[in-house]
């Protein structure tokens, strides 16, 4: 949250009403203003997703570890490809 709220979302949200092509300042405050209301939505929608999934966790420890280390695995991955310029192996 910390992350998402403190440096991504203002790059995020000057590249959104840029490539929107905002010419208006209305038209860039209404671009803005969605991109917030889905910002919100999403997580809102993590954060309860996260709730119901960590409250069952304890009786499917072994799938949950599994899970996580998939995950972690998968985003090392990519994290490393993208340091070493593989990127481009990605779907667009």
């Amino acid at each position: 949250m910390i992350h998402g709220v403190g440096f991504e979302t203002p790059t995020q949200a000057l590249v959104f009403v840029t490539a929107a092509g905002a010419g208006t300042r209305l038209a860039g405050l209404l671009v803005l203003a969605c991109f917030l209301a889905g910002l919100l939505a999403a997580n809102t929608v993590v954060a309860i997703a996260s709730t119901f999934g960590l409250t069952g966790a304890s009786s499917r420890a072994r799938l949950y570890t599994a899970v996580s280390l998939v995950a972690a695995a998968a985003s090392l991955a990519l994290g490393l490809l993208y340091v070493f310029g593989k990127g481009d192996v990605m779907p667009g």
